[in-house]
């Protein structure tokens, strides 16, 4: 199993990564830019339910996102922080993102990373 780090900001509350909570304080100054009415971590979404094949249970097949933002106009935003290099990505993190989009298709897909002090946050 992959050991995970973790980032603890200065509350205490725990993030998978500086940049996750780089770019929640992004989010947090920029509410009114973007119209956002409420931020989400961490919400679990359910891709494919639990079920028993010859008495044996599957688990679900679950995705959390890094952030899910509501607008004002009642849009959902899933936004997953990534590093820029897309060859680093995991590949299980690729298919639970297709399989996101195919269920949720009316949802704002969003994959964020940080570029440099003169860029900042891009969509990759």
């Amino acid at each position: 199993m992959k050991r995970i780090k973790k980032y603890i900001d200065d509350n205490g509350v725990s993030w998978d990564s500086k940049a996750e909570f780089q770019f929640f304080c992004y989010l947090q100054e920029s509410k009114d830019k973007y119209n956002i009415k409420e931020i989400h971590r961490q919400v679990k979404y359910i891709l494919q339910e639990p079920f028993t094949l010859c008495s044996k249970k599957i688990q679900a097949i679950t995705y959390k996102s890094d952030f899910t933002l509501i607008l004002e106009d009642g849009r959902i935003v899933i936004i997953d922080v990534k590093p820029p290099l897309k060859s680093i990505w995991d590949a299980k993190f690729i298919i639970k993102w297709k399989m996101m989009m195919n269920l949720h298709r009316d949802y704002i897909y969003k994959i964020i990373s940080w570029k440099n002090k003169e860029v900042g946050w891009v969509e990759m």
